[in-house]
């Protein structure tokens, strides 16, 4: 799968520059198929940031007042399926109203992992 977006290195000279950015509401369409029961994604994302042609990380807003660890972690399946789909290592789940970041990455049999620390 690609790994969006691409933006090409810019090249001055014999040097290639890389640029970062942060892009606001990605769109995202994707078909997850390394599942038993494939499923197909359509949707937002909050933003993307990326080096380059590198996705570093996708970022997902969340505005729950108090949200519990069911919701946190319904979150967190969400946010893995948009890094499976983008092909991005790693995510941020921010909690607006509750001042937390939690960190998540793909891990082993579609299980996330995910972490509190900044990373």
């Amino acid at each position: 799968m690609p790994n969006w977006p691409s933006n090409p290195p810019k090249t001055t000279g014999s040097r290639t520059r890389r640029k970062s950015r942060r892009l606001p509401e990605w769109p995202i369409y994707a078909l997850l198929a390394d599942r038993p029961s494939p499923s197909a994604l359509a949707g937002r994302i909050d933003a993307i940031a990326y080096e380059g042609d590198h996705t570093e990380a996708v970022i997902d807003w969340k505005s729950d007042v108090d949200p519990d660890e069911t919701a946190m972690r319904r979150h967190a399946r969400q946010l893995e399926d948009y890094l499976r789909a983008t092909g991005t290592a790693r995510g941020a789940l921010v909690y607006m109203t509750l001042g937390v970041v939690r960190w998540v990455t793909v891990g082993t049999l579609g299980e996330g992992t995910v972490s509190t620390k900044p990373q």
